[in-house]
């Protein structure tokens, strides 16, 4: 219907990024994917809903590391980046994998309702980034890798 109903609450954004790291270690290992990370301890909060935001950078932490594993068994790397200033908080999960195929990012860009190759969960997580009054853009490159900005506001 359009909607998606968050629960608005103070979140430690370093807090909920370390647990999303933590969480998608095993399985980077398990893939020899070097899992690399940087933010600052300070980073902030936003207001959000912690459950929900947990999930979605664990969803675009097993994408970066699943589809960049085939790719680079050897120097396959996924990085998690985090910054903020008064209004915002950005954070950035970029790989070195294969880049995504042309069906899925036609999904992103609203050409194509759906593949078989996947897509639509990066399409259900903008719309959950935007519910938090945030946006959310994915950069692409064949043979390069892919990269997933979220920037969220901070409220009181």
């Amino acid at each position: 219907a359009g909607t998606l109903a968050i629960d608005h609450r103070p979140l430690d954004v370093a807090a909920v990024l370390e647990k999303a790291v933590a969480d998608a270690a095993p399985f980077a290992q398990q893939e020899r994917i070097e899992l690399a990370r940087e933010w600052p301890t300070d980073l902030g909060h936003v207001s959000g809903d912690a459950a929900r935001l947990h999930r979605l950078l664990g969803s675009m932490l097993d994408n970066a590391i699943r589809f960049t594993a085939p790719a680079q068994r050897e120097g396959g790397q996924v990085l998690v980046h985090a910054a903020g200033d008064a209004d915002t908080v950005t954070i950035i999960i970029s790989d070195n994998g294969p880049g995504l195929p042309d069906d899925v990012a036609a999904v992103l860009s609203g050409q194509q309702a759906a593949t078989a190759a996947g897509g639509i969960g990066l399409a259900l997580a903008r719309q959950l980034v935007t519910a938090h009054g945030g946006v959310m853009d994915v950069i692409t490159e064949k043979g390069q890798g892919t990269m997933v900005r979220i920037e969220l506001p901070r409220r009181s």
